[in-house]
């Protein structure tokens, strides 16, 4: 999946949160969590701003996924 990370209304970064490794129970937000993490690691996003940060979920095939519909997976 991908995650946007957005800040001020402006996406600063897309990371990619691969499923296959992680367990299929992988919530929405744990994988909002490791795009955020791997984008602190990256420096793409500062403490700062990963306060202000929103987020918007894509599947592999770029639809949007909302936190209710992602529940409903399992």
């Amino acid at each position: 999946m991908k995650v946007q990370i957005i800040v001020d209304g402006e996406v600063v970064t897309t990371q990619i949160v691969s499923e296959a490794l992680y367990p299929p129970t992988l919530s929405l937000r744990q994988a909002k969590l490791i795009a955020l993490r791997a984008a602190l690691e990256d420096r793409t996003v500062t403490t700062g701003e990963a306060l202000r940060a929103t987020f918007r979920a894509f599947d592999t095939a770029g639809l949007p996924i909302e936190d209710e519909e992602w529940s409903s997976r399992y």
